[in-house]
C-alpha cells in the first residue's frame, strides 16, 4: 500500500458501511467501522435501524454483488436458513386489479429478515484480517486539514471517552441520520440542494409461523394501483420457515397495530389473498410500526466545492421510498462501483488524489438516480404526494400502468419491468422498441 492509503474509516456499520468496508480492504492497509450502537446481541433489530422489524428486498443485483464481493456468502446464507428463489417463478403479484404472469425469469431473490442478513454480513466482514468494527462510538465531528480544504480524519466518543483518528479516507455511511447537510456549512463549504417527495408512509409488521402447509409462493406482494389505491400488503417466506408479513399505507392511512385494526386494513385491499393468510398463520412476534414523513435526493453531486477524501453514500444521499425495496441494492451497486472506480484510478493515478471528487459527481448513475426518477414518478401520481409534477411524469405513469397490464399475459413484459425497478438495467430499458409494443398490445 501507499503511503496515502494507510487507513480508511466508514462511519456507519448498516449494510452500505459494511458493504463499503468490504471494498476499502482491498486498497487501504487498515479499515475502521464505527457504529454508535453495541452490535453484540446476535440476530437482533437494531433501534439505529428503525425498518429493521419490516420486510426488506434483496434483489438481483444484491445477490450479483454479494456473490462477487463476498465469494460463498450466498450460500452461507442459504444453509444459515435464508430462502432464494426466482423472481417470476416465486412471486405472486397483484397490481391494478390483475395478477402478473408467473414464470422463470432468472432473477434471484433471497428471503430472510433483516437483522439475520445484516448479522451475518457483519460477521463475514469483520473475519477479513484490516477490517475492524468499533461499536458503541458516537461521531463528534470532521477532523479537516489546517485550509479546511480535505478531512484527515474524526473525533468519536465511547465509553473510553473521545478519540481523534487520522484517515487517508473517510466516508459517511450514515444512512438516513447523516447530518452532513448541516455539517457542510460549518467546515466552510454550502450545503447540497435537496429534493423532497412528501408521503406520510406507515409500516405495520409481524412474524408468523408457516401455515401449516407451503404457499404457492415465497413472495406475495398487493401493490398499491395509483392514484386511486394507496394501500398495500407483502408477505415473504423468511429464515426458520417463518414468513414476515407487512401492511403500508400512504399519508397517513397506516394499518393499526391491533388484530381487528390489522384485518379490517387487510380486507381493505384490493384482492383477499393477503387476508386470507392471516386468516391461517400463527403470529410469532407483536405488531411493530415504522414511518417516514418524505422521501430526499441529496444533490451533493452539483456543488462546485466539497470536503476532499470525503465520500458519502447509501440513504446519506438518497433515501428511497423504501416500498420499493431498493435502498440495499443500491447500496450493493454503490459498493460495486468503488471498487472499480478505485481500481481504474490507482491504474492510472499513484495516489487518491481527484478520487472523491470525481466519485462524488459520478454516484447518482451508479443507480440512486435510476430509483429516485421511477419511484418519484409512480408516487406522484397520487394527488396526495408532496412534491413537484411535470408533464413527462404523466406520460410516464400512463405508460407503466400500460406495461403493467401487459405483464399479466405477458413474461417478457414483466421480466423487463422488473429489471428496470430492480435496479437491473436502466429506465431506459422500459422504452426499447419491445417493450412499447408491448404496452400498445402489439
Amino acid at each position: 500500500m501507499r503511503s496515502d492509503r494507510k487507513r480508511a474509516i466508514v462511519v456507519g456499520a448498516s449494510v452500505s458501511g459494511l458493504l463499503i468496508g468490504r471494498v476499502l480492504a482491498d486498497y487501504f492497509d487498515e479499515v475502521l467501522l464505527i457504529d454508535k450502537e453495541s452490535l453484540d446481541r446476535g440476530v437482533e433489530p437494531r433501534k439505529a435501524v428503525p425498518q429493521g422489524n419490516h420486510i426488506h428486498g434483496i434483489l438481483t443485483p444484491m445477490v450479483t454483488a454479494l456473490k462477487w464481493l463476498l465469494p460463498g456468502f450466498v450460500d452461507d446464507l442459504v444453509a444459515a436458513g435464508a430462502n432464494v428463489f426466482d423472481s417470476g417463478a416465486g412471486t405472486r403479484f397483484h397490481i391494478f386489479g390483475t395478477q402478473l404472469r408467473n414464470g422463470h425469469t432468472d432473477q434471484p431473490l433471497i428471503g430472510c429478515t433483516r437483522p439475520f442478513f445484516e448479522h451475518h454480513l457483519r460477521q463475514r466482514v469483520e473475519s477479513l484480517p484490516n477490517v475492524q468494527i468499533r461499536a458503541g462510538q458516537r461521531f463528534e465531528r470532521w477532523v479537516t486539514s489546517d485550509d479546511q480544504a480535505r478531512v484527515v480524519g474524526l473525533e468519536m466518543t465511547g465509553a473510553a471517552g473521545t478519540d481523534k483518528l487520522a484517515a487517508d479516507l473517510v466516508v459517511d455511511a450514515r444512512g438516513r441520520a447523516s447530518a452532513l447537510q448541516k455539517e457542510l456549512p460549518a467546515l466552510g463549504f454550502d450545503a447540497a440542494r435537496q429534493e423532497v417527495i412528501g408521503i406520510d408512509l406507515g409500516y405495520t409488521s409481524r412474524l408468523f409461523e408457516a401455515p401449516g402447509f407451503s404457499p404457492a409462493w415465497d413472495l406475495l406482494i398487493v401493490n398499491q394501483s395509483p392514484p386511486d389505491v394507496w394501500i398495500n400488503a407483502v408477505v415473504q417466506k423468511v429464515e426458520g420457515d417463518r414468513y414476515i408479513g407487512t401492511q403500508v399505507g400512504y399519508f397517513g392511512d397506516h394499518a393499526p397495530a391491533d388484530d381487528a385494526g390489522y384485518m379490517e386494513f387487510a380486507n381493505r385491499l384490493p384482492v383477499q389473498e393477503f387476508a386470507d393468510f392471516l386468516q391461517i398463520a400463527k403470529p410469532v412476534t407483536d405488531y411493530q410500526r415504522f414511518g417516514t414523513r418524505d422521501c430526499r435526493m441529496t444533490r451533493y453531486e452539483e456543488l462546485d466545492r466539497f470536503p476532499a477524501n470525503l465520500l458519502v453514500v447509501g440513504d446519506a444521499v438518497c433515501n428511497l421510498n423504501p416500498v420499493y425495496g431498493q435502498g440495499m441494492t443500491n447500496a450493493a451497486n454503490e459498493a460495486v462501483e468503488l471498487h472499480q472506480s478505485l481500481a481504474e484510478h490507482l491504474g492510472r493515478n499513484s495516489s487518491l488524489d481527484g478520487f472523491t471528487d470525481g466519485f462524488r459527481k459520478h454516484l447518482p448513475s451508479v443507480g440512486a438516480e435510476w430509483a429516485w426518477q421511477m419511484t418519484t414518478a409512480a408516487d406522484l401520481q397520487f394527488e396526495q404526494t408532496v412534491g413537484d409534477r411535470s408533464r413527462s411524469g404523466r406520460f410516464m405513469s400512463w405508460y407503466m400502468k400500460r406495461l403493467f397490464l401487459r405483464a399479466t399475459k405477458n413474461l417478457h413484459a414483466r421480466k423487463g419491468i422488473f429489471d428496470a425497478t430492480m435496479l437491473v438495467k436502466p429506465p431506459q430499458s422500459l422504452t426499447t422498441p419491445r417493450m412499447v409494443l408491448h404496452a400498445l398490445g402489439l
